[in-house]
């Protein structure tokens, strides 16, 4: 009896000695793997887009990677300015890229209004901004990103609001400065290919000020910056 309890100790210290063992080795394995991979594009986009600690690799890594997005956009907010004009489905694209703490985008949207009355000149509005903020992950595969930021709004008309002797009339458009604040949902399908929905809240500083409120949703795609765009960028 006592030499099967003996027995039974002997085996259980050989297995608790195994297994710690295989629990260093497999340790030591792990770290070798992730050293060794440390470089594959894959493994990086993939702690880019899953990772928390995504924006502690961005601090170090400025514009290592690059998402252009193209999306459809509406304006969906009346106010007094919609008296006067109806707006159509407009278009939405973007780059975005990590700059230092968060992310930097600059982005472009097109969107036409017609007016209500003949009087109304139709213009389309071309409006061109860069925001700056940062993101959090809801889930795995889920992004929210929030920033703010300035822009500049182009009012091209359709025909021009007075004569000039000119070549180019200046009278056929205006621009205004204007800031605004963007709230994005981005879900990933795989490590490149992304559906991003968005609400952008923009206010344009003309002499009475003009606010929209848009909504856009489209697709986006994510690639590692090449080395030569990182040292132009930088």
């Amino acid at each position: 009896m006592k030499l099967m309890k003996y027995l039974l100790l002997f085996i259980l210290f050989s297995l608790s000695h195994t297994t710690n063992r295989n629990i260093l080795e497999d340790h030591f394995t792990i770290q070798k793997e992730i050293n060794a991979s440390s470089d594959d594009d894959v493994v990086v986009i993939s702690e880019y887009i899953y990772n928390d600690t995504s924006n502690i690799s961005q601090a170090a890594h400025p514009f290592n990677f690059i998402e252009i997005s193209i999306q459809l956009t509406q304006n969906i907010n009346h106010n007094t300015f919609y008296r006067f004009y109806e707006s159509q489905n407009g278009l939405k694209t973007s780059i975005t890229t990590p700059f230092y703490w968060g992310d930097i985008q600059a982005s472009v949207q097109i969107l036409p209004f017609f007016g209500l009355e003949k009087d109304y000149i139709d213009f389309i509005g071309f409006h061109q901004n860069i925001k700056w903020g940062n993101s959090i992950h809801i889930f795995e595969k889920l992004r929210w990103y929030n920033a703010i930021g300035t822009g500049y709004y182009v009012f091209y008309f359709s025909k021009p609001l007075y004569l000039s002797n000119e070549i180019f009339n200046p009278g056929i458009a205006e621009s205004e400065l204007s800031t605004g604040f963007l709230s994005q949902l981005q879900y990933s399908f795989n490590n490149k290919i992304n559906l991003n929905i968005e609400t952008n809240i923009d206010r344009i500083f003309t002499y009475k000020h003009i606010d929209m409120i848009n909504v856009s949703m489209g697709i986006s795609y994510l690639f590692k910056t090449p080395d030569w765009m990182i040292l132009l960028l930088n």
